[in-house]
């Protein structure tokens, strides 16, 4: 059984189709790439995943169970992680070890205002406390990000900017993580530096995980299934070396005349 499932997804805004008729699976223990040009798709059906878009039809299922209806912060709780293309997500005002703290407490805590509360003040009789910290330094130590604790995050380069992302989704104990463009905008070395942690969290912490990455030869290298997505349709599924042969994989990535010619 897929520990995450979408079934049929039809999503719109207005006259625009975002997703039509898609469907994906992602087994417990694998890494997915969700690949496609610009458009596509690909953050939207993260969205529907994540509960941030409810489709117009269609279901989503979490380990058997229907989770189409429940919230964002819902499906945290039961073990769906998430990180955003831009660094505006995190909370530059706050420190490294708040913001991968507040990753913790969104497991721990019934809601979202007990959250945010937990975020900006820790009163007294807050059992969790602890419990939460030491959970949030566990992680900034599997993220190399202990001399950069106490710093505010607007403070650090853009590069670890997107480290403290990834580090406050993970300190949600997450069973599958949804890595939204973990790596746009990075150099070289720092985007190696991420695919090393995302091979460390699947193989070694055993969380499932879908990746969407615009580098194909790192999405190749890092999945063992790759979904392409083009104008919210799924062209083609399968093994890495499969999926990039295809033909409407070559048209949507080099144009129709190239596709051609190969």
């Amino acid at each position: 059984m897929p520990i995450l499932r979408a079934d049929s997804i039809l999503l719109r805004f207005g006259g625009v189709t975002a997703l039509d008729n898609v469907s994906m699976e992602v087994n417990k223990g694998e890494i997915v790439g969700l690949v496609g040009p610009n458009g596509a798709g690909k953050t939207s059906l993260l969205n529907v995943f994540s509960g941030f878009y409810r489709p117009e039809r269609g279901r989503v299922f979490f380990e058997g169970r229907d989770i189409t209806s429940a919230k964002p912060f819902q499906r945290a709780k039961m073990g769906i992680g998430r990180t955003f293309q831009k660094t505006s997500e995190v909370f530059k005002h706050m420190t490294v070890l708040d913001n991968v703290m507040l990753g913790a407490i969104a497991r721990i805590r019934e809601g979202p205002l007990d959250v945010i509360k937990s975020a900006v003040w820790w009163g007294p009789g807050v059992s969790k406390e602890e419990e939460v910290r030491g959970i949030a330094e566990e992680v900034i130590e599997f993220m190399e990000l202990y001399e950069y604790r106490n710093r505010l995050v607007g403070s650090l380069p853009y590069g670890l900017q997107k480290k403290v992302d990834i580090a406050r989704a993970l300190a949600g104990s997450p069973k599958v993580l949804l890595l939204d463009e973990p790596m746009a905008g990075l150099t070289r070395d720092e985007r190696e530096d991420v695919a090393r942690y995302i091979m460390e969290m699947n193989r070694v912490l055993g969380i499932s995980i879908v990746l969407v990455e615009h580098d194909l030869n790192l999405v190749m290298d890092l999945s063992e299934r790759v979904v392409v997505l083009n104008y919210g349709r799924k062209i083609v599924e399968g093994a890495p070396e499969t999926v990039m042969r295809h033909e409407e994989v070559v048209a949507a990535y080099m144009g129709t005349a190239l596709a051609a010619e190969r």
